[in-house]
């Protein structure tokens, strides 16, 4: 009875991690589309890629979920630069893209 009990926590609780990660990935591929846009940028794939995930300790909010989402993003269909976003259970704490040519023209980097 005790690991019947057991077993069913366990799968509760791997299907709680389960859905709370896709939940995540939906807010992580908004936040990757919005910042793409925002900055005039190409987001290719239409969605990203769990990057990484491990527990962490969030403060005063206790045992939460890192996770680590990365994306690929163009500026003139020719080159794919790397972007990653990263949150905190569903609070994102970092976004980065990586440094990129504007246009073959212009050397500056965004």
């Amino acid at each position: 009875m005790l690991s019947e009990i057991l077993l069913v926590l366990v799968i509760a609780g791997v299907v709680w991690v389960w859905m709370h990660a896709l939940a995540v990935k939906d807010l992580a591929n908004a936040a990757a589309k919005r910042h793409c846009q925002q900055m005039g940028v190409q987001f290719l794939d239409g969605t990203v890629a769990l990057g990484g995930a491990k527990p962490t300790w969030s403060g005063g909010n206790g045992l939460r979920l890192a996770q680590r989402f990365t994306f690929e993003f163009t500026v003139t269909g020719e080159k794919r630069y790397h972007g990653e976003v990263q949150f905190i259970g569903k609070r994102q704490i970092h976004l980065f893209l990586e440094p990129h040519v504007i246009d073959d023209s212009d050397t500056s980097i965004h």
